[in-house]
């Protein structure tokens, strides 16, 4: 049985385990600043680690499940600003996993 390693609970360690704050619970805000960008590289780092160790495949999701009209409206982000974050996230997460050495586990999909 093969396995791959995804990332999970984004939201909420940002929240508690990295001390962020997310404006209705919208991760993807954090894309906008440096220190965002770091609170989320770091929330990747431990499920990166154990990829590289293990030699296990990863998924990693991005931070844009609510850079959608709805929530974006609420936020105040356009449709053009939700369009780059969510590019931005792509770019997080590629990032990240280029970090990590583990780029070939992109999916360009």
């Amino acid at each position: 049985m093969a396995f791959t390693i995804t990332d999970g609970g984004i939201e909420t360690a940002l929240i508690e385990r990295l001390g962020q704050e997310l404006p209705e619970f919208a991760a993807f805000v954090l894309l906008g600043t440096d220190e965002g960008r770091a609170a989320l590289r770091e929330y990747y780092r431990p499920f990166l680690e154990i990829a590289a160790t293990t030699g296990t495949p990863i998924v990693l999701d991005t931070p844009t499940w609510r850079a959608n009209p709805d929530w974006g409206a609420v936020l105040g982000y356009d449709a053009q600003a939700l369009a780059r974050m969510d590019t931005k996230g792509y770019e997080a997460a590629q990032a990240a996993l280029e970090l990590a050495n583990l780029s070939d586990a992109l999916d360009d999909q």
